[in-house]
């Protein structure tokens, strides 16, 4: 579990306090690690609210990956990896809080 959190994170020197900001360059600052990426598109409802896995349409009840996660070869996306990483954690975790009720 630390091993994920540091690695969405980052390195405290690169860290910001506000979202991730691309530059005309291509580059990233401030923010943290996992912010630093095109897949990291934020919900229209928070600024700095990131879905990892599928999410859901009520109007239509119905469920899918959400925009940034549609990724179809982990080599050509390198996010991709962390946010996998993040999926197989919180999947774990739920479990386990399963288990405890």
């Amino acid at each position: 579990m630390e091993a994920i959190q540091k690695e969405i994170r980052g390195k405290r020197e690169d860290m910001g306090s506000q979202k991730a900001v691309r530059e005309k360059d291509g580059t990233y600052s401030g923010g943290i690690e996992f912010e630093r990426s095109r897949m990291a598109q934020c919900l229209r409802t928070g600024e700095r609210c990131y879905p990892i896995g599928n999410t859901i349409q009520t109007q239509r009840k119905m469920s899918a990956p959400g925009a940034p996660i549609k990724v179809f070869d982990l080599a050509k996306k390198p996010d991709a990896e962390l946010r996998l990483k993040m999926m197989k954690v919180s999947g774990i975790l739920g479990i386990c809080i399963l288990c405890l009720t």
